[in-house]
């Protein structure tokens, strides 16, 4: 059951929910496929593989299992919407790691850059 609003994307929302099988607070992440056809410019005729690539990915990441990787919990189709119940975690927005300058400031340090992903991996 969806509570509250945590974030907005380019093709959905994502909620703090509930979810009463597991009896856990989770991270559901709906992702309106029509929003997404119309953001990469895919006809009907190639919604499947458009469909495909996002199971592909969350399939991916059933399989990942680390600290710094939010925890996948369930995905399922309803619709025209997408659903990915998620691990809920505490943090902040990406981009508030970017500094004024933009990326390119950050990969200007190209070898810290690399160190800090070693490091997550």
């Amino acid at each position: 059951m969806k509570q509250e609003l945590i974030g907005k994307g380019m093709c959905g929302d994502v909620y703090k929910a509930f979810n009463y099988r597991t009896k856990r607070k989770c991270a559901l992440k709906c992702i309106n496929l029509n929003l997404l056809e119309a953001k990469f410019s895919v006809q009907n005729a190639n919604r499947h593989s458009l469909l495909s690539v996002v199971k592909n990915e969350v399939e991916a990441l059933s399989i990942l299992e680390h600290p710094n990787i939010v925890g996948l919990y369930d995905a399922f189709q309803v619709g025209n919407m997408y659903y990915i119940c998620m691990e809920l975690v505490r943090g902040f927005e990406l981009n508030t790691l970017i500094p004024a300058g933009g990326m390119h400031e950050v990969l200007k340090r190209p070898a810290e850059l690399t160190l800090s992903l070693v490091n997550i991996l």
